[in-house]
């Protein structure tokens, strides 16, 4: 009950008539999803029913109906739904090695840090992702660039119109929007979900 209602504030924020300016700090991808990530959290951090192991359903919770009775539930559909929503409010970002090389800079580049710079991207009307230049040292599998104190590196970030990239020498991340990332995920479950199920039979 507390994840839906946690839905509905979420939706009446994104749907409400903000006045002028008040729209920038009421609608952002970290505004809307932190509450959707907290409820998300909270589902997975469900107690889990006595014997369940790793290995078990994931979804798989001990839930407390009252004072003396607990009863096993799944909670697949309610973290699916929370993960859909996440996913369509923020969208979903590509690391892939090389330089966004087609289109052209839409804003003058910026310092910043990478997880900075996907904030950024995100509100740049036709951004679809970012590059800069690695250090040598910088492991391409690291999430973000960090000093040796383990701080995330300030670095000089392209925010580019286009998805093609080329080249070494720098990371790119590449951003797809969240209409567009959802849509591809519901086709992925439901191919997996049904069409096993719409395979021809082998005949003898």
């Amino acid at each position: 009950r507390r994840t839906r209602f946690t839905r509905v504030e979420v939706l009446s924020r994104l749907l409400k008539d903000w006045a002028p300016g008040e729209e920038d700090t009421a609608y952002n991808d970290e505004v809307l999803t932190a509450p959707l990530r907290g409820a998300l959290a909270r589902l997975q951090s469900a107690p889990r029913p006595p014997g369940w192991r790793r290995g078990d359903s994931e979804d798989l919770h001990a839930l407390q109906a009252d004072a003396t009775t607990r009863v096993q539930v799944m909670l697949e559909y309610e973290k699916k739904e929370l993960a859909r929503d996440i996913l369509f409010l923020s969208g979903i970002y590509t690391k892939v090695e090389g330089c966004i090389v087609g289109g052209k800079d839409l804003v003058e580049p910026e310092m910043l840090t990478a997880g900075e710079a996907k904030r950024r991207c995100y509100s740049i009307p036709g951004c679809k992702g970012f590059c800069f230049q690695h250090e040598p040292h910088h492991c391409f599998s690291d999430p973000e660039p960090r000093n040796a104190d383990g701080v995330p590196m300030i670095l000089q970030i392209h925010f580019r119109d286009s998805v093609e990239v080329s080249g070494l020498g720098c990371t790119s991340w590449l951003y797809t929007d969240g209409e567009t990332a959802l849509l591809a995920l519901m086709r992925q479950q439901h191919e997996e979900k049904f069409c096993k199920w719409s395979e021809p039979l082998a005949t003898p």
